[in-house]
């Protein structure tokens, strides 16, 4: 499922979708979101990206909600890879996904799936992972451009600057997919 039917998916299931070109500016658009207050439904996180790994990203990710102090509202994150295909054989697709999963785990994903994602699954992730609200209150403990910019070097993204409603979304991976 490309980025342009996952987003159309989407819209027909009522979420809006956000999606970044690389794992760096996936991290990016998640803590600016934080930092106005607003959660996603779900991230879908490509595992193998330009610039950062969906690993690494979701590291980053996974620090950035304990410094917000997200405690029990973490995000679910679903690992999307490509390189468990079925055109493999099947014992060597299985251990390949084993593999994949476990690194997926350790990252700090709560689950992986396979490349293409099949609607009725990333229906069934967005109902179990619904959230009441996807705005939370920031704790006063926490000083969030700090946290940015210890996250990542890189300068403030204008058109994120211009978010003010809170998103009832995803944010997908990048290279093309959501």
């Amino acid at each position: 499922m490309n980025s342009t039917i996952l987003a159309e998916t989407l819209a027909l299931f009522g979420f809006a979708s956000f999606t970044a070109v690389n794992g760096r500016i996936a991290v990016e658009y998640f803590t600016e979101f934080l930092y106005k207050g607003f959660l996603f439904e779900m991230v879908i996180m490509d595992i193998i990206m330009p610039e950062m790994g969906g690993y690494e990203s979701t590291q980053l990710i996974r620090k950035a909600e304990a410094q917000y102090g997200l405690g029990d509202k973490k995000h679910f994150i679903c690992g999307y890879s490509a390189a468990m295909s079925a055109g493999k054989a099947f014992k060597v697709f299985i251990m390949s996904f084993l593999e994949t999963k476990k690194k997926c785990e350790d990252a700090g994903m709560n689950t992986l799936i396979s490349k293409p994602m099949h609607p009725d699954v990333l229906k069934g992730f967005l109902d179990d992972n619904k959230r009441e609200t996807n705005v939370f209150k920031r704790p006063a403990t926490t000083q969030p451009r700090n946290l940015k910019s210890n996250l990542l070097k890189v300068e403030s993204r204008p058109a994120l600057n211009r978010i003010s409603q809170p998103p009832s979304t995803l944010l997908g991976p990048p290279n093309g997919f959501l």
